[in-house]
């Protein structure tokens, strides 16, 4: 038969010895008598699950819960133990194997396992009964009826079931058994059951619809609910209606174990209550533990437990607790906790770690999450103490792809693709100068780089890279300044760090950034090229970018002729070699000097820059072997080799010759070459070298068909000052004089030899008065003061 179990003194009793938390000391008013629900006094989900405990949790349990007792006539439970009985199986139980002096906890367990019954419910069903549990002074009686099996009201206990596993085991059994018979049980789920306050039952009932079986089971086992009296003082006592099995049992449960609702398991309990259980800062269990197959997680009052195989069980409470549920609890971006929460001295801050990230908690702050590959970075920098310190605010992601967070140290930014990466120091200050993430150079792609040339450092951004070193400070290079910066070689290359931050809204819409070394300019039309050494010196002096040479529009090109260098510009060239420096080639000169062949070309390297006379008079420049000529009314010409000698010996441009007004013109006569100026024209052959032939002496050659005619080439420049004022100048053929008085004559062959034997125009003929004539005689020519005739069988005849 089922006894009804519970005796009257039993139902009655208020408190049968006080609540005590492990470490807490005695419980304070944790729970509310109007938190109790008569219809739903615990769960069959929290009453029939026999895996709460193990015996190592319950012993260490009975030790801390009877950490007070004093063996007298018995044992504390604690350290009970006694010979048990084998138990065969039957509908309600798997049977029970006896064994020598087993302890409570093995009883317990034992027992709880076999029936499917929860430990801590077998444990709160020996508190309220016989308070064996927490009794400082446990009796022979407390043991023989331990969980009042077998004790009717206002009847002597049945001695078949004394004994403390008898006992425990027939409680276990009757629940199980109640559950087998609901259908007939006069506390039936599901329904209203009319239920007493009180044994007298004048004290009169109220209608309780019971929710589950296992509240059925407290109901058939102690058929009485608490009246008012009795939750009105919750820890204490009623008036003379009051009944308190029940209200105890729903109580001890609620305390010891946080709720009669939700279990708490396994190494989360023993987590939850090294931070006191219900008493503690989480409270009691507000959900059933949720796992998955990474581990398991329960939300509390006040905060959460979570637990993997890997890290264990930890409590996550307060606001550290908020902003992980916020980011997905245990299975969300931060995963589990790793450890506790660590605090510093009252009123400092908190932090916790967890899988994939860390919560950090101030007063003044509240909650700041670090995760993903940010914290990765965080933590490979020290974390919290650490260049680093702590978070300023939550990661801010613009988008899945882009996230940046703010430290009291420094920031670190993650691109999808790459690690995170930390901008401190001098280089984030130049950074968030910038804009940050939101400015031009965009995210770090790499980590800050140090002990470079100049013992600076350097780090790169999407879009450029932020220098410092001890010489020249912080500087940002960007876009593609930053790209043929760094094609240069960066620090490490000739054009070394950067000077000045990069000028811009200049000529053409262009942007200059000086270096250690030289200059990078860029314009939409040029692109972005270094400007070196000597050529950036000449380029700069010339006015850079404004200047007449405008942008560079290709990098220099080096290992030319003489060793040389030379960089195109918007107008011109700036060519250097070791022995003539750095010259700028300006407009039309440059022009002629490229079509030339450049420095490959006969001219070879400027020997010095472009020199100009007053505005429209003209330029010229040197070359190796020539010049290049300009005027506004000539245009631009060269002027090479001997022929450039020659005309330089007259005085260049600003000689009788003036303006070159053609460029030579070779492979002529004789191999000869001759080029015209405004007033006259230089004529070169192998065999007479370079000659000046200028003014009236020129015309009067050039109708005689210059080099091509019978005189050929000049012999020699011409010679003035002579007798009468006049100028002669010979050639290969003959003569040509000139004087105020008669002009330019020409004067050839025997004709020639006969003047010049007579003393020629300082002789007794003078000057030539007419160039040469044929007559029906032979050739005559007159002169000043008579004729020259050589007759056609060649005799020549003077007067």
């Amino acid at each position: 038969m089922v006894a009804v179990v519970v005796a009257v003194v039993a139902a009655l009793a208020p408190v049968l010895a006080p609540v005590v938390a492990p470490g807490a000391g005695t419980a304070q008013a944790a729970v509310s008598g109007g938190a109790f629900r008569a219809g739903d006094i615990v769960s069959d989900a929290v009453f029939f699950d026999a895996s709460t405990m193990d015996e190592r949790q319950v012993q260490a349990f009975l030790d801390a819960r009877g950490s007070a007792c004093r063996a007298g006539e018995m044992p504390c439970l604690k350290d009970y133990r006694e010979d048990t009985p084998s138990r065969a199986a039957d509908a309600n139980c798997a049977g029970y194997t006896g064994a020598a002096q087993q302890s409570a906890a093995q009883v317990v367990v034992a027992v709880a396992r076999s029936c499917g019954v929860n430990p801590r419910a077998l444990l709160v069903l020996l508190q309220k009964e016989s308070g064996l549990v927490s009794k400082t002074a446990p009796s022979a009686i407390s043991y023989r009826s331990a969980t009042g099996y077998g004790c009717p009201d206002g009847k002597p206990c049945n001695a078949e079931y004394y004994g403390f596993s008898n006992q425990v085991y027939r409680a276990a059994w009757a629940f199980k058994n109640y559950a087998a018979h609901a259908a007939t049980s006069p506390y039936r789920p599901g329904r209203s059951n009319e239920i007493l306050f009180h044994p007298d039952r004048a004290c009169g009932s109220a209608p309780v619809h019971i929710e589950n079986q296992a509240t059925a089971g407290l109901y058939r086992y102690t058929p009485y609910q608490p009246n008012a009296a009795a939750l009105a003082n919750v820890y204490g006592t009623g008036d003379a209606c009051s009944a308190y099995g029940n209200r105890n049992f729903w109580r001890i449960m609620t305390d010891w174990f946080g709720s009669t609702q939700h279990s708490v398991l396994g190494e989360m309990f023993a987590a939850w209550m090294a931070d006191g259980g219900p008493d503690g800062f989480v409270g009691a269990p507000t959900a059933a533990e949720e796992c998955t197959a990474a581990g398991c997680s329960q939300r509390f009052a006040r905060g959460s437990t979570a637990w993997s195989p890997a890290t264990g069980a930890h409590l996550v409470k307060g606001d550290i607790e908020a902003a992980w549920r916020a980011r997905g609890g245990a299975t969300g971006a931060l995963g589990v906790p790793t450890g506790p929460e660590q605090c510093g001295p009252a009123g400092g801050g908190c932090r916790q770690d967890f899988a994939a990230g860390a919560v950090l908690w101030s007063p003044a702050a509240g909650a700041r999450v670090v995760e993903g590959a940010v914290h990765a970075a965080w933590r490979a920098a020290g974390g919290a103490t650490g260049d680093l310190g702590e978070p300023l605010a939550d990661q801010r992601c613009t988008s899945a792809q882009r996230c940046v967070q703010e430290f009291t140290g420094g920031t670190v930014a993650w691109l999808a693709g790459a690690d995170a990466r930390v901008v401190t120091g001098q280089v984030r200050a130049a950074w968030t100068a910038d804009g940050g993430a939101g400015g031009f150079l965009g995210l770090p792609t790499g980590a800050e780089r140090c002990g470079l040339a100049g013992g600076g450092c350097s780090q790169a951004f999407e879009r450029g890279t932020v220098v410092s070193s001890p010489a020249t400070g912080t500087r940002v290079v960007k876009g593609e300044i930053d790209a043929a910066w760094r094609a240069d070689g960066a620090q490490d290359g000739f054009l070394g760090h950067p000077v000045a931050n990069e000028r811009c809204g200049l000529a053409a819409g262009g942007c200059t950034q000086r270096f250690t070394r030289g200059t990078i300019a860029w314009s939409p039309a040029t692109g972005a090229r270094p400007v070196k050494g000597d050529i950036a010196a000449t380029w700069t002096g010339d006015g850079a970018e404004t200047g007449f040479l405008g942008y560079p529009t290709a990098n220099e090109r080096c290992g030319l002729a003489g060793g040389g260098c030379t960089q195109r510009f918007t107008r011109g060239t700036i060519a250097w070699t070791p022995g003539t420096g750095a010259r700028a080639v300006k407009g039309e000169i440059d022009a002629s000097w490229t079509a030339d062949g450049a420095e490959t070309g006969y001219l070879g390297h400027p020997t010095a820059n472009e020199r100009c006379g007053a505005a429209g008079s003209g330029c010229t420049q040197a070359f190796s072997r020539g010049t290049i000529a300009w005027s506004p009314t000539t245009g631009v010409s060269r002027v090479k080799g001997e022929i450039s000698a020659s005309w330089t010996g007259d005085g260049a441009q600003a000689g009788y010759l003036g303006h070159p007004t053609a460029n030579e013109r070779c492979g002529l006569a004789g191999g000869g070459c001759t080029q015209a100026f405004s007033r006259g024209t230089i004529a070169w052959s192998p065999a007479t070298g370079a000659s000046r032939v200028k003014g009236e002496i020129n015309a009067s050659w050039t109708a005689d068909g210059a080099q091509a005619g019978y005189l050929g080439h000049p012999t020699a420049n011409e010679r003035c000052g002579l007798a009468g004022g006049g100028c002669t100048q010979a050639f290969s053929r003959g003569t040509i004089a000139w004087s105020p008085a008669t002009g330019a004559a020409r004067v050839k062959g025997q004709i020639d030899a006969a003047w010049r034997g007579a003393g020629a125009q300082g002789g007794t003929l003078g000057y030539p008065t007419a160039n040469e004539a044929l007559t029906a005689v032979g050739w005559t020519q007159a002169f000043q003061r008579g004729r020259i005739t050589v007759t056609r069988d060649g005799r020549t005849t003077l007067p």
